[in-house]
């Protein structure tokens, strides 16, 4: 094994947050159910009229801080249109006045009940291919996974999971969806190209979840990320979407 080149790799691991069942532990997230709204707050709906769905809610002053520049207080409440054309992110500094919304009745389908979330800090590893290690050869880091499922006496970190925040994404159903795992740009091995430095920050990433009424297609993924900029200046309206299934 050559131990320079694992440790320059192992350097960039970074931490994410899993978003798992809450079963009993403290509740940052939830999915499905009703969201609370500001009551002078309309449900979002999209260009032909018709009422976004609800997808997810995170409550940023319960959320472990893992590197990422997001508020300390409020929530972020996601929705998505039924062609996955409008994204919508709102976020609410101030949740003393939430509300629990009743969903539109001209609404599809609506999930039963509100699945509560909490959060596993998990590390994460970028692919061999990421930008952030460009500055080295092809291939490079090529095989130090599976070095490490056999030599090292720890289990790799995981790629990809379920509902996660921030962290490398390295793996998505269809196609890699380069990401900047938080907010700082690290030390970076090598001269990497200028791409390394513009990457957006995965916000969320929302798994198929049928209990939740996610499905991205064929048991697919969705990805919500920002810029540091857009970030930096909480323009959550801002936030990009893109998913894929297999």
């Amino acid at each position: 094994m050559e131990p320079d080149r694992l440790a320059e790799w192992q350097a960039l691991w970074r931490d994410s947050i899993g978003l798992r069942r809450a079963d009993g532990r403290p509740v940052v997230a939830s999915v499905a159910g009703r969201p609370a709204l500001p009551p002078e707050v309309a449900w979002p709906r999209d260009e032909s009229g018709s009422p976004k769905d609800y997808l997810m809610t995170l409550d940023l002053s319960a959320l472990p801080r893992i590197g990422i520049d997001l508020p300390d207080s409020g929530v972020l409440l996601f929705f998505l249109d039924t062609e996955f054309a409008e994204p919508e992110v709102m976020y609410f500094e101030d949740t003393a006045g939430l509300q629990d919304r009743q969903c539109p009745e001209d609404l599809g389908f609506v999930p039963p009940g509100r699945i509560d979330l909490a959060a596993v800090v998990e590390p994460t590893r970028p692919a061999e291919d990421h930008p952030y290690l460009s500055g080295r050869p092809a291939g490079y880091y090529r095989g130090l996974a599976k070095m490490l499922a056999t030599e090292i006496d720890h289990p790799e970190p995981p790629t990809c999971g379920d509902h996660r925040i921030g962290g490398h994404y390295a793996f998505s159903a269809q196609y890699d969806f380069p990401c900047a795992p938080t907010s700082e740009i690290p030390d970076l091995p090598g001269t990497p190209g200028p791409e390394a430095l513009d990457l957006p920050i995965l916000l969320v990433r929302m798994d198929f979840d049928p209990d939740a009424g996610m499905v991205w297609g064929d048991c697919g993924t969705s990805e919500w990320s920002i810029s540091r900029d857009d970030l930096a200046a909480r323009r959550f309206d801002r936030v990009e979407f893109s998913w894929s299934c297999h």
